[in-house]
């Protein structure tokens, strides 16, 4: 979702669309999905897209209104993430008890997938390179996920979880990511409970840079936990770096990393877990 290299807009785009809008209906993943006209969710679409090279956030209103449709709460498992794209993920996929920006339904149909409008094509989409992703708003697919993310927050209740990266050379809360532009100051204090702040170190794969890593003490990070603790008070809001299942998840898909080997049995029990439900999923 966020590629800084040209890119055109992905083939067969519609019928991905289609296709997922109906597997989304259809399969009824999530308690938010409901049944939906996917017919004019794409209308709404390349209402907002077609024939322009700038889409705004609100030009994709109606969209998200009918994606959308009826009040939507995320009661205890929203998850946020920074840098940390993969993780969030699996973690998404895999487990109940997390749901991220991109289960909801426009999210679901939209992940992974490039595009943007021309004005000499104003029925369809450019036959060229895309602009490269910018932060701002009017950047086709900028704007989209900055509308996806603000309403996420919004909807978000009780406890939420926000996963970020300290090992990843670039500042983990930078001040253009959408999770700080966008989505922790949308975060409602009167809905919103309490706060975990998960630091994700890989210390297997850039050990030799461990003095540029980004603990729960460092500044940025604290940046993040003031502006949580703002809102939730400071009682509510708590920072773990690499808690043990994460530790687990990436020894289940990373089996020969260095500490996987002493694992117990529950993380044998993850592995099966994980595989059946891939299976399950495909």
């Amino acid at each position: 979702m966020n590629d800084a290299k040209p890119t055109k807009t992905t083939a067969n785009f519609r019928e991905i669309f289609m296709g997922r809008c109906y597997q989304y209906d259809s399969a009824g993943l999530y308690e938010e999905s409901a049944t939906r006209n996917c017919e004019d969710l794409w209308m709404k679409f390349t209402a907002a897209v077609y024939g322009k090279t700038d889409t705004p956030e609100q030009d994709y209103e109606e969209f998200f209104d009918a994606a959308l449709a009826g009040a939507l709460r995320i009661n205890n498992k929203a998850l946020y993430w920074s840098k940390t794209g993969v993780y969030a993920s699996l973690l998404g996929k895999y487990f109940e008890n997390f749901v991220t920006v991109n289960m909801l339904l426009p999210g679901y149909i939209l992940d992974g997938l490039s595009w943007c409008g021309s004005l000499d094509v104003p029925n369809g989409f450019s036959e060229n390179d895309c602009p490269p992703w910018e932060s701002r708003n009017g950047h086709m697919e900028y704007s989209f996920w900055a509308y996806a993310s603000r309403e996420f927050a919004l909807s978000s209740v009780g406890k939420i979880t926000v996963l970020i990266n300290g090992s990843a050379g670039v500042l983990p809360y930078d001040k253009n990511s959408i999770l700080r532009s966008i989505e922790m100051p949308s975060i409602n204090g009167k809905k919103v409970s309490s706060a975990e702040i998960i630091v994700w170190l890989d210390h297997e794969t850039h050990e030799e840079k461990e003095s540029n890593f980004y603990y729960c003490d460092s500044d940025n990070v604290m940046a993040l936990h003031k502006s949580l603790a703002e809102k939730l008070g400071k009682e509510n809001v708590n920072c773990e770096e690499n808690p043990a299942f994460i530790h687990h998840l990436n020894c289940a898909f990373n089996p020969k990393l260095q500490g996987c080997a002493s694992c117990t049995q529950q993380l044998n029990f993850l592995i099966v877990f994980v595989v059946f439900a891939k299976v399950l999923f495909l």
